[in-house]
């Protein structure tokens, strides 16, 4: 076992052998949970409400033409049938979710707003 005052592991080795200085693996800063909930405030989740498999990049490169965001957006298939649309601009996002309901060649298209309140912003 480690001196009081010392860091680090053992390897299993006799007396203090093989101690090592531990590393912080992950540093975290105060503002990261601001920048998290920034991020997911621009982002929607959506789930096509099917449950037969279908072209998910057909879904995602045609939803992407149809919501035609002016500052762009990235989407993501995180499960099957389920997605997240990360926007780069609240306006954009805001013209998604104020033009629901939304379809995919007639399946309905569910969306959740992450990370936010529904609260108007004033431009």
């Amino acid at each position: 076992m480690a001196e009081e005052g010392q860091e680090g592991y053992g390897n299993g080795g006799s007396k203090g052998k093989g101690l090592m200085k531990a590393k912080p693996v992950v540093k975290w800063e105060a503002d990261s949970e601001s920048e998290v909930n920034s991020e997911l405030s621009l982002c929607l989740a959506g789930k096509l409400w099917i449950t037969r498999r279908f072209n998910s990049n057909a879904f995602m490169n045609m939803i992407t033409k149809i919501w035609s965001p002016s500052k762009g957006m990235d989407v993501k298939e995180i499960d099957t049938n389920l997605f997240l649309f990360h926007f780069f601009h609240w306006k954009d996002l805001d013209r998604v979710v104020e033009g629901e309901p939304w379809f995919f060649n007639k399946i309905v298209v569910v969306l959740n707003v992450t990370g936010r309140s529904r609260t108007p912003r004033i431009s």
